[in-house]
């Protein structure tokens, strides 16, 4: 019988003994089993686990989203992102990212550019779409659905 591991945005401590048979007992009370951070983006609300400090721009590719992007340099706001969800679980945006948020006149307590924002802990939802006045955030304008990446060596 295989343990049931409760799902988490933290660490979880899994208290348990289990018992493999006989011969094979396994006490678990020792591990630290980690639980990646999780994003999730909208509108087509598929979801991925990525490593802790992946950018946002390709945790939504694992999820199987590709955002838009320009520069990849936290400079033209194209990757610009709405977070409905989980802004404390992102990295402080930098002096450029509030630069660039506030010349598209965008609160960044809200949007984010995910060329340059780190996913560091727990769950983040996304919307993705035009943030630019024209269609408004979470319109199916500016992502296409892609397939899921691939395990990379």
């Amino acid at each position: 019988m295989r343990p049931v591991l409760p799902r988490s945005s933290h660490a979880v401590l899994y208290l348990a003994s289990v018992d493999y048979g006989p011969s094979r007992n396994y006490n678990l009370s020792d591990k630290l089993f980690r639980v990646m951070p999780r994003i999730t983006v909208l509108p087509a609300n598929l979801c991925a686990e990525v490593p802790s400090g992946e950018l946002l721009l390709r945790a939504s590719e694992k999820a199987g989203v590709e955002l838009e992007a320009g520069c990849f340099q936290c400079s033209c706001g194209t990757c610009m992102v709405e977070v409905t969800a989980g802004m404390a679980n992102l990295s402080e945006p930098s002096a450029a990212e509030l630069e660039v948020l506030d010349s598209w006149n965008k609160d960044a307590q809200v949007f984010r550019l995910a060329c340059c924002v780190h996913l560091l802990q727990g769950e983040v939802t996304i919307r993705a779409g035009r943030a630019d006045g024209r269609g408004g955030a979470g319109s199916d304008s500016r992502h296409r659905l892609k397939k899921p990446l691939q395990d990379e060596a």
